[in-house]
């Protein structure tokens, strides 16, 4: 039997239930293959720089594009408790217009001037951000 003959509709033996989960598999393998190509191709600081911009490219792309950027966040601080060497400023702000987000921004005593900073996503947890497993130590 031919390739072709494989997938002839007059061939019941085939099981058409998987073919498109095959399809799709083959095609993420030997996109995986090319990635690893391309990615040990890389011998120096300016391909992985060119690298870099192609990958962030299509990324967005593939996302469709980004919203512009230029809301204003409208920031609210809708309250602040004070701890030992912090203070929490609970803050309210628009990602987008009339889209609300909720953070709390954990403040050092002492900070006058700009500074780094860790953000931390968690996830949606009953427990919020007080689960236990944001407060493992890696390893």
């Amino acid at each position: 039997m031919t390739d072709l003959e494989k997938f002839s509709p007059w061939n019941y033996t085939y099981n058409v239930k998987d073919q498109l989960k095959e399809f799709i598999y083959k095609r993420s393998n030997e996109a995986f293959a090319e990635g690893d190509v391309l990615r040990d191709s890389i011998k120096s600081i300016e391909v992985l720089e060119k690298r870099k911009v192609y990958i962030r490219e299509k990324f967005i792309e593939a996302l469709g594009g980004l919203p512009s950027s230029d809301a204003p966040l409208n920031p609210v601080i809708t309250g602040t408790i004070h701890c030992r060497g912090f203070r929490i400023e609970k803050v309210i702000f628009e990602s987008r217009p009339k889209v609300f987000v909720t953070a709390n921004l954990y403040i050092p005593d002492g900070i006058a001037q700009r500074r780094g900073a860790v953000l931390f996503l968690c996830g949606h947890h009953e427990q919020a951000k007080h689960q236990d497993e944001y407060h493992k130590t890696p390893g």
